[in-house]
């Protein structure tokens, strides 16, 4: 029997980059709880089909801020409970006039993560979130692009 052809496909909108988040909470929890930041709440009306997150990106909140050797944690939240799915690493650096902050362009090894963005395109079902939490209490913020379906 031949499939029945897509009458009505449903494709994703124009890509809409979310507002800014800042973290500085520690968090050394690995089973999604503690202080985790929304990155992307999709949550919203303009999503009732879900959306895709095309890339996100993480860095310090200043040039200047020194980081310790630690971890960022991604965590999927379904609507109850928050779920690691990702962690990366987050080197120490003391940034100087030669010396960048760090951001996820310093992480080498990761082929999903280039020129600073990892490109993450992961498709979140409608009421799902995406946040990140950092084990060392040092001060971060991310950003992400969006298209809703």
């Amino acid at each position: 029997m031949a499939a029945l052809p897509n009458t009505s496909p449903i494709q994703t909108g124009p890509p809409r980059a979310m507002a800014p988040v800042a973290f500085t909470t520690a968090n050394t929890n690995r089973d999604g709880t503690g202080t985790i930041a929304d990155i992307v709440s999709n949550v919203s009306p303009l999503a009732p089909n879900g959306a895709l997150v095309r890339w996100i990106s993480v860095c310090t909140t200043a040039a200047s801020t020194i980081t310790g050797a630690g971890m960022l944690r991604f965590y999927i939240h379904d609507g109850t409970t928050y779920r690691l799915f990702r962690e990366l690493p987050v080197t120490a650096i003391t940034p100087s006039a030669t010396v960048k902050g760090w951001s996820l362009q310093t992480i080498t090894g990761e082929a999903d993560i280039s020129n600073g963005r990892w490109n993450l395109n992961m498709e979140l079902p409608p009421g799902y979130k995406l946040g990140v939490s950092t084990h060392i209490g040092d001060a971060f913020v991310a950003c992400a692009s969006v298209a809703d379906f």
